[in-house]
């Protein structure tokens, strides 16, 4: 941490990669010496050991090239490429440690100032920093950046105002300037100006170029230029970054913001900011032009925070943070969509949240917090007993062909809620039995009858239960009903709220349990012969069942013994003729009928005396 007593300066040695033949002293030796020109990295030691980057080192490494990390840094650091490989090198502190005594006793304007050794600057580093000076600052024809660029051999180009130069590989000649903590040996070719490193002002940048594998990016500051080079080159390096580079480069570590809520609201947001530096006045901001030391900062809408460090004369770079949850638009009122049963509303919500406008973000509705209701009138103004705001979307045990009113609300996420405009919705009606097709009603018998008559309902609606009765009054669940004496059935469509359509009705006349008379024949004789006439007639309709009259196919006539009719005489039993021939003259005979009516009644008749006449005396 820099003592803030003195300018903190935060810098690396950077000495060349030399190869093993290369008879440098001082700080070469603390280089990765080359075993033999052309061989893999891997083959780079460090004191003996094949260099392989600390878990730190790798990370300060990554986040340094934050461009590059993006794209390149989930590699494996062996599979990388030579310049890649290089650069994170020259960002490894522990590296450069032991030669801290050496600069603080150097001669020239830096002696004595260098507290803490660690890597070497990245590309975007230098940028940043360079870009901070008070001349580049308000120019930015003047300001330089760098870009990540995906190659077959990836790393950085430059820019300068946003424009390649010599395809981002080099800049032209007196791009940069400014003192030597940049780079730059004098200012736009003033070769005068004094500085401790003139003769070893060319060094290298801990970032990898994306001219070639084996070149990283380079400062020229005897040129005035930013390049690329290769690790081959004979020129010894330092990296050196006064106080206001130092703040410029770990503003973002150094200034924390935290909002209060963080998450979604529709009040106000405070921003405390924090810094872990000492020495230094926080600044803060809520346009980045007028600074104050008002902390924490309050907004009313969506907007952006500012912090910077202030040393009396110097600014660091700023540090910025978005303020992006604050939504203080309520989410629209749009009426929602019905869909109708005979005793149910099922509602669709079709409100949403406002887009983000004002200075208000859009949160999105929480659809947890949805609800709906039924109300009495399109006012909106009074809910349906019973049926007031609830989670679940549909409203059942309803009456059928009914008007209701319905609402939704909604709440977003940042808590502002909006009730709906009113829509109307009409339940549907129980389908009628009168209507074709909806009851059929079907009786198991079509013809006349002496049994009971069993009456099946079906429908071609779906969702509904059959309810048949035989009173018209009385109606109970069920398909069937019997009838033991003619009659009508009813049969009607409920809903699951007891809702009923109008009834089907069927009319049944077709039962006969009354079975005819059994009234005795009449008989006209000659001696041998008896013709007879039936009398027997189908009772007349009485206590629900009807009159089907004879079936005269069925009548018959036979000859009995006696008056009691129990025993046909021989011979004589039932015939379909009523007529009796061969017979002894002046003898009496007793006859009988017996009739089937259309219902299947059948009934067999008094006995009635007839007697041959004789044939006449000569």
């Amino acid at each position: 941490v820099p003592d803030t007593t003195k300018p903190a300066v935060r810098g690396a040695w950077v000495p060349k990669l030399v190869s093993s033949s290369n008879s440098n002293t001082g700080a070469i030796r603390q280089a990765i010496q080359k075993k033999a020109s052309g061989t893999a990295w891997s083959s780079y030691t460090y004191e003996g050991a094949t260099y392989k980057p600390s878990e730190n080192t790798w990370n300060y490494f990554k986040t340094v090239n934050p461009l590059w990390s993006t794209q390149r840094g989930s590699k494996e650091f062996a599979s990388l490429n030579e310049n890649e490989q290089e650069a994170c090198y020259l960002a490894d502190a522990d590296i450069f440690a032991g030669i801290k005594d050496q600069v603080n006793n150097a001669e020239g304007n830096l002696k004595g100032k260098i507290q803490t050794l660690v890597g070497g600057a990245s590309a975007e580093q230098w940028c940043k920093a360079y870009n901070n000076q008070a001349e580049v600052k308000n120019d930015p024809t003047k300001q330089i950046t760098c870009e990540y660029q995906a190659t077959n051999t990836p790393g950085y180009i430059y820019k300068v105002n946003g424009t390649a130069q010599n395809s981002g590989w080099y800049t032209n000649t007196d791009t940069i300037f400014g003192n030597d903590i940049y780079g730059a040996a004098h200012k736009n070719g003033n070769t005068s100006s004094s500085n401790a490193f003139y003769n070893n002002s060319w060094w290298w940048l801990a970032s990898p170029s994306s001219y070639d594998s084996y070149c990283v990016c380079h400062v020229n500051g005897i040129n005035s230029y930013l390049r690329n080079i290769s690790s081959s080159s004979y020129y010894d390096r330092v990296s050196l970054f006064a106080s206001v580079a130092l703040d410029s480069i770990s503003i973002d570590k150094n200034l924390t913001f935290t909002p209060t809520p963080s998450g979604w609201t529709n009040g106000n947001v405070s921003v405390k900011v924090a810094t872990t530096v000492t020495g230094y006045t926080l600044q803060t901001s809520t346009d980045g032009k007028t600074w104050g030391t008002t902390n924490p900062l309050t907004y009313t809408a969506n907007g952006t925070a500012y912090a910077r460090l202030w040393d009396g004369n110097n600014a660091s770079a700023v540090a910025t943070t978005n303020i992006t949850n604050i939504d203080k638009l309520a989410p629209t009122n749009t009426a929602p969509t019905v869909a109708t049963t005979t005793n149910k509303i099922t509602i669709t919500n079709k409100q949403v949240d406002q887009n983000a406008a004002n200075g208000s973000g859009k949160s999105d509705l929480n659809a947890s917090k949805t609800q709906y209701r039924l109300v009495t009138d399109t006012n909106g103004t009074t809910a349906v007993t019973g049926k007031d705001w609830q989670s679940s979307n549909v409203f059942s045990e309803l009456s059928q062909n009914t008007t209701y009113y319905v609402q939704t609300k909604v709440t977003d996420n940042a808590g502002n809620t909006t009730t709906s405009a009113v829509a109307t919705a009409k339940t549907a009606i129980v389908p009628s039995g009168t209507t074709s097709g909806v009851i059929t009603l079907t009786p198991d018998h079509n013809t006349w009858t002496n049994t009971d008559v069993k009456v099946t309902a079906t429908t071609n609606q779906t969702g509904y239960t059959i309810q048949m009765s035989t009173d018209g009054k009385t109606f109970t669940d069920g398909t069937s009903k019997t009838l033991t004496s003619n009659g009508t059935v009813y049969a009607r469509l409920r809903d699951s709220s007891n809702n009923y359509g109008a009834s089907a009705t069927i009319s049944i006349s077709i039962i006969d349990k009354l079975a005819p008379t059994n009234t005795a024949p009449t008989v006209a004789t000659t001696t041998n012969r008896i013709t007879i006439t039936n009398k027997q007639v189908d009772q007349n309709a009485a206590n629900g069942s009807g009159k089907s009259d004879l079936n005269e196919s069925k009548t018959q006539y036979r000859l009995v013994t006696d008056t009691n009719g129990t025993t046909a005489v021989t011979g004589k039993d039932w015939q379909s003729s009523n007529v009796f021939s061969g017979l002894t003259q002046n003898t009496t005979y007793y006859v009988q009928t017996k009739v089937t009516d259309n219902a299947g009644n059948t009934t067999t008749s008094a006995v009635a005396t007839a007697k041959t006449a004789i044939v006449p005396s000569g």
